[in-house]
């Protein structure tokens, strides 16, 4: 599924044009690589990095290394003043500008996010969903004892997974790679009929980035907030992918799982 994506005419025309600082960074930082660094890849779409004849159609280089991995090493190495001297505080802030548009490009089709991120956002959205289910219970109760629920859930994961779940929630995307230490926030907003009633009439999720609020692309116009019902329902969604040239079923997700249904 990911190198069937990453055959998509306008990334391959971008990694045309960004392979000559491909090989620059590559070139630059090899004093700093181990033996059987250039083995290794890791990152959406670059499990199998292509090599330069794939690209412009000649064998000339031994091919770079792969995107994620160049951010990875420049951003530890620009932290600390340790850039090779033909390397500078630009060419890390394209590098990574490019690792996110890359990644965001990749997982904003909802197969590929959903096969990535879909078990994660579905337990965010399940356990809001017991909050709602729990408290609606203690509002019925008749003093019957209850097991009280947390009111803050606190996941912890890579800067990696932030990425997959903005795109898997359909949220506003940041123009560079979420920064060391970032915290994505999702609040749960209880709407009340004004007035004593205190009758409930829906309830929101509000995403926010490092304390930015994002807007959800979930419904007809980005909105600060998502009525977690319509939350619900996107995540269960079905998705397919069709063939460009002969219009066959290539993948199907459905229930929670990607189905390959032809080879390519």
């Amino acid at each position: 599924l990911e190198s069937h994506l990453a055959k998509r005419p306008h990334l391959v025309e971008k990694e045309k044009e960004l392979n000559e600082l491909a090989h620059k960074v590559t070139d630059a930082l090899q004093d700093h690589l181990g033996e059987g660094a250039m083995g290794v890849s890791f990152g959406i779409g670059e499990e199998k990095s292509q090599d330069d004849d794939d690209i412009d159609g000649t064998k000339k280089k031994k091919k770079p290394l792969a995107w994620a991995k160049l951010a990875e090493i420049l951003t530890c190495l620009h932290s600390r003043d340790l850039l090779p001297p033909t390397l500078s505080k630009e060419d890390v802030e394209q590098v990574n500008k490019h690792v996110a548009w890359r990644w965001f490009e990749n997982l904003s089709h909802p197969v590929l996010a959903k096969s990535a991120m879909w078990k994660f956002a579905n337990k965010m959205v399940e356990d809001m969903e017991h909050k709602v289910e729990c408290v609606k219970r203690e509002d019925e109760c008749t003093g019957e004892e209850h097991i009280e629920e947390p009111l803050l859930c606190i996941y912890s994961a890579h800067d990696s997974t932030l990425i997959g779940l903005l795109c898997v929630l359909q949220l506003e995307q940041p123009e560079s790679w979420p920064e060391y230490g970032s915290y994505l926030k999702a609040e749960l907003i209880q709407e009340e009929k004004d007035g004593d009633s205190k009758e409930v009439l829906q309830h929101w999720v509000r995403f926010s980035l490092n304390g930015q609020v994002l807007r959800s692309t979930w419904t007809n116009e980005p909105a600060d907030m998502v009525p977690l019902s319509k939350l619900s329902e996107m995540i269960h969604s079905e998705h397919d992918i069709y063939c460009e040239h002969t219009g066959s079923k290539l993948f199907t997700w459905k229930n929670g799982a990607l189905v390959h249904t032809k080879s390519q």
